[in-house]
């Protein structure tokens, strides 16, 4: 009687324990901007829209809980805008200066995920922190001038972004927080629908002069491949 009980329970954990493990590849979009120091408060700091491509691979070793990594790739960065003045030919004029950022950066986001439902619509919440490193980008330099000085408005420059000459931190690590949809045709194969925060923890600008945190909303949709083990 013993035995047999022991063989019920080993058999009824074994039924329990299926582990999961998902590849797949997403992409979206990403909408950030800065967060800045009071010490920014003349300046307007404007929104600016990216994309993300990434790498899926999720374990999911009991039924509502996953680990999941993405390693990828997204653009981020902001548009500064404020008044300045310029010289032209000695003589000094009004206007507006605005710096447009478009920063690539290497992603290794680590999540954990809780799983609900069962059938074909499945929810998601994950948390987890985000390890980026910024691999290169452009800055786009504009001025404006107001009212224009011989039929020109704009000064422009475009240039590709020097991190140790604009005392850039390379590191951007963030919290993240989401939730999403996965949609499953079948038992293995899934169409994934999510949205996630970034929540910046590293200052982008390594003087002391001005702190500023990246703050990022992404939308994705991917495709997914599930393997079952027992």
């Amino acid at each position: 009687m013993k035995k047999t009980f022991i063989l019920g329970l080993f058999i009824a954990l074994a039924g329990t324990a299926q582990a999961q493990l998902t590849v797949g590849l997403k992409g979206g979009s990403a909408l950030s901007d800065w967060n800045a120091s009071s010490d920014t408060s003349q300046i307007d700091i404007i929104s600016k829209y990216g994309g993300n491509f990434a790498f899926v691979l999720e374990y999911q070793p009991i039924e509502r809980l996953s680990l999941r990594i993405e390693p990828g790739w997204s653009g981020r960065g902001a548009t500064i805008h404020q008044e300045g003045s310029a010289t032209i030919d000695g003589i000094e004029y009004e206007g507006f200066y605005r710096e447009e950022y478009d920063i690539n950066y290497f992603d290794i986001p680590v999540m954990a995920q809780v799983n609900f439902g069962d059938g074909p619509l499945r929810i998601r919440f994950l948390a987890g922190y985000n390890f980026s490193y910024a691999t290169g980008g452009e800055v786009l330099e504009r001025f404006s001038l107001d009212p224009p000085v011989n039929g020109i408005g704009d000064i422009r420059n475009t240039e590709n972004l020097n991190f140790n000459d604009r005392n850039w931190n390379t590191r951007d690590n963030a919290l993240i927080f989401g939730g999403g949809i996965n949609f499953f045709f079948g038992r293995h194969v899934a169409l994934r629908l999510d949205a996630r925060y970034f929540v910046g923890q590293s200052d982008l600008f390594l003087d002391d002069e001005v702190e500023a945190f990246n703050r990022t909303w992404m939308l994705n949709i991917g495709l997914e491949y599930r393997f079952e083990f027992y």
